[in-house]
């Protein structure tokens, strides 16, 4: 239990909400509501939100709530809200966040890294070149935009993609 490390990489420094989420009132305040618009991801552009006002996050293994997952094919209920959010509407999400957090992310490389790498994957996954190719040339640090073109170009994704494709399969 602790203060979490800002030295860790910012996927490590993340939280999903699913897996239970506290915030002080003065905290809550300063950082406004959650985003309604976006279709995934929401708990990633708070994080982004967060560690942008300079708050810190605190950790405990012990458990503050338990929830007993029964599956959602079993309770008539509809499954995780990440998994059946379409890739361009992820990619979409993660291009909210990385717009709406430049000044965060230009300051934060790991944080960068993670938003603009999702973004990128997303697009990949939804066949949208220009997506792809956004998410590198907005990067806030030379360093991301280098480490996302050799990922890019390792996955192939300098071949010509029709963006008007139909949707891979996530």
């Amino acid at each position: 239990s602790g203060l979490v490390p800002q030295s860790l990489p910012f996927g490590r420094r993340s939280f999903p909400f699913s897996a239970g989420f506290w915030i002080t009132r003065a905290a809550f305040e300063r950082a406004g509501p959650l985003a309604e618009t976006l279709a995934t991801n929401s708990d990633t552009e708070y994080c982004c939100r967060l560690y942008g006002l300079g708050l810190r996050a605190w950790y405990t293994a012990t458990p503050g709530i338990v929830i007993h997952d029964h599956g959602a094919d079993q309770s008539g209920e509809i499954g995780n809200v990440t998994h059946r959010t379409k890739a361009a509407d992820r990619a979409a999400s993660f291009r909210h966040i990385a717009r709406a957090h430049r000044g965060y992310l230009a300051r934060d490389a790991s944080a960068a890294l993670f938003v603009h790498q999702r973004w990128l994957k997303h697009a990949r996954r939804a066949g949208q070149t220009a997506e792809t190719a956004a998410a590198i040339a907005e990067a806030p640090r030379l360093g991301v935009k280098i480490k996302l073109t050799l990922h890019r170009l390792a996955l192939g994704l300098f071949d010509k993609v029709d963006d008007t494709a139909p949707e891979a399969a996530t």
